[in-house]
């Protein structure tokens, strides 16, 4: 994968040296706003190595010394997103894996888009398109990483192979902690809410991997019919599973349940039409 890497977090500081107008100005600014908190802590979300930072701040802003640290950081960065996707393939089935194919292509074809650097543009502009390529790199790493990490959620392991679904409801994918968690609540109602919002949460982050999933399986003119059918669900749900403002705990739970079981019905349909 050629070095070419992000507009976003991390990159003001880069952009800030064009609009200085001035590289020796901008090369000590960078290394200034590098060290912030905020900076830090974005690139240790994505896993970029301390020993870049390093070597930037070591590099004097001396240009060919600053492309050698982007140069090695993403040398390491595109190792582990090879490294990640491989994994993740052969985990995948036929119908995901595809699905994978076709979003990598997407995201090489967007970074290539974000960090090109100007035809006619200065060593300031070629820099922001090194240190994007670098960081854009560690970030789809990290993600891909993320999916290996919580393969059922994610997609990586069918939803029908994973040991924690409620045997009784497997045909929707209510997991066996939420029963465990129903059985332990003694019909308290408050900890059945409790049950059901820890239940909801995995089945939603479900339902909108099952959906990122779809749209990467189809043309982009074809998405927006995707989200108005998706709106049209959301909006049945509503509907079906209303409360009155003044409804007692029995209710709360019986609505509570309703969107649980349509929420995990929903992903399931979804899953399924994937799979074919």
């Amino acid at each position: 994968m050629a070095l070419i890497g992000p507009s976003g977090t991390g990159y003001s500081r880069l952009h800030a040296w064009l609009r200085l107008g001035a590289l020796t100005l901008a090369v000590l600014s960078l290394s200034a706003e590098a060290s912030s908190p905020s900076e830090q802590s974005h690139y240790l979300k994505v896993k970029i190595r301390p020993s870049y930072q390093r070597c930037l701040d070591a590099s004097d802003g001396v240009t060919p010394a600053m492309k050698a640290c982007m140069s090695d950081e993403f040398t390491f960065q595109d190792a582990r997103l090879n490294t990640a996707y491989k994994k993740l393939t052969a985990a995948l089935d036929d119908t995901d894996r595809m699905s994978l194919k076709i979003a990598e292509r997407q995201w090489i074809k967007a970074k290539g888009s974000t960090c090109l650097a100007p035809s006619h543009g200065g060593q300031g502009e070629e820099l922001v398109s090194y240190d994007c390529a670098v960081v854009q790199t560690a970030t789809r790493a990290t993600e891909l990483e993320e999916r290996l990490n919580d393969p059922v959620t994610f997609g990586a392991v069918p939803l029908a192979a994973a040991n924690d679904v409620r045997s009784a409801d497997a045909r929707i994918g209510l997991r066996v902690s939420y029963q465990a968690c129903i059985d332990g609540s003694f019909a308290n109602n408050p900890k059945i809410m409790a049950c059901a919002d820890e239940e909801m949460r995995f089945q939603e982050l479900r339902l909108r991997r099952a959906r990122e999933r779809q749209d990467a399986s189809v043309a982009p003119s074809e998405r927006p019919l995707m989200a108005a059918k998706q709106k049209d669900w959301t909006d049945a749900l509503d509907k079906q599973c209303a409360i009155r403002p003044d409804a007692s705990q029995s209710e709360e739970v019986d609505s509570a349940t309703c969107r649980l079981l349509g929420t995990a019905k929903r992903a399931n349909e979804l899953e399924k039409l994937l799979a074919r």
